[in-house]
This record gives structure tokens, C-alpha cells and sequence, in this order.
């Protein structure tokens, strides 16, 4: 929540803040679609698979970095968002 907040306030300073929060709003549901539809559907990060960690996936989009953990258990499939760059 805090890093999306903190890019309306980044892009706002050059695109406005109503332009800033349609692009935000834009790109959550852009993640929403894209990691509900397949959410085992994008690689493990490769950066992150170089230092060992293997649990994390990368969704890059519209200019974004999605780092995300997608956890199955009884059934259910999570998906949590870790980090948004």
C-alpha cells in the first residue's frame, strides 16, 4: 500500500495527481487481471533466483516491476504482492 501511495505522490509531481491516481488505479487492475487469470503464469524472479530465493515471481508491467508469492494450500491459492517498483 505505502509504495503505490508513494508513486501517486512521485508522478503526481508531473503529471498531475488525479492523472497519477488514474495510473495507479490503472495498474492495480492490470495486476489483479493478470495474476488472477495465471497467477503461476509468470517466472520466478531472475534476479532473485541468482541469490537463491526461489519463491518469488516477477509480473512486469506497463513499466512495473511486480514482485509476488503465489501459496496453495487446502484448495486455495493466495497470491500476495510483496513489492511494486
Amino acid at each position: 500500500q505505502q509504495s503505490l501511495e508513494d508513486q501517486v505522490e512521485h508522478l503526481a509531481v508531473t503529471q498531475g495527481f488525479s492523472s497519477a491516481a488514474q495510473r495507479i488505479d490503472t495498474l492495480i487492475d492490470a495486476i489483479q487481471d493478470k495474476l488472477l487469470s495465471t497467477p503461476s503464469g509468470y517466472p520466478v524472479s531472475p534476479q532473485l533466483s541468482e541469490l537463491g530465493v526461489l519463491h518469488y515471481r516477477e509480473l512486469n508491467t506497463d513499466g512495473y516491476r511486480i514482485f509476488y508469492e503465489v501459496m496453495d494450500s487446502d484448495g486455495i491459492t493466495d497470491i500476495v504482492v510483496l513489492l511494486v517498483l
